[in-house]
């Protein structure tokens, strides 16, 4: 008797189905993959400063003082030792200055980085965006503020984000 091997055949559905169950497993991890890359964050660091901000936002910073960033979420430029409008930035100032109504502002006191912080919310008073929500945060530096200020409340998780990652250097 001689010894035989069983074979068997795989139907083509099956085959299909598995070559699709690829394609779909394929797809999903190139996806995952692109947000996995879409959520990493860039590190700015300049001044003794540093804070992280989305990987597809765009950041100026003016040279002409002592510190002065602009963030916006598509390209933009500064023009020659002047400002721009950006729904987030971050300066460096001597004294407190706020430009909000005083009937609409709300104050808070934070710590941020170990430094003792005050952050201003409410409407602005302000030439650019006048009757429009802001926030303007205060961080206490030995003689300076670090003010990072919000213009645009669609952006207010991204600032809440800045906020919480900034690092100061003493």
């Amino acid at each position: 008797m001689e010894d035989t091997i069983p074979t068997f055949s795989v139907p083509r559905i099956a085959l299909t189905v598995l070559v699709i169950l690829l394609l779909l497993s394929l797809s999903v991890s190139v996806f995952l993959g692109y947000q996995n890359l879409k959520l990493q964050k860039q590190i700015f660091n300049k001044g003794g400063i540093s804070f992280t901000y989305p990987q597809d936002w765009y950041v100026q910073t003016l040279t002409n003082t002592d510190l002065k960033i602009f963030l916006k979420n598509e390209p933009f430029t500064i023009p020659y030792k002047s400002e721009v409008y950006t729904p987030i930035s971050i300066s460096k100032v001597s004294e407190l200055e706020s430009e909000f109504t005083s009937d609409s502002t709300k104050i808070e006191e934070l710590t941020i980085d170990g430094k003792r912080a005050t952050q201003i919310s409410g409407l602005n008073k302000g030439p650019i965006n006048e009757g429009e929500y802001g926030v303007d945060t205060f961080i206490h530096l030995n003689n300076k503020l670090l003010v990072v200020s919000l213009t645009d409340k669609t952006f207010q998780s991204v600032y809440d984000k800045i906020i919480s990652s900034i690092k100061i250097e003493d």
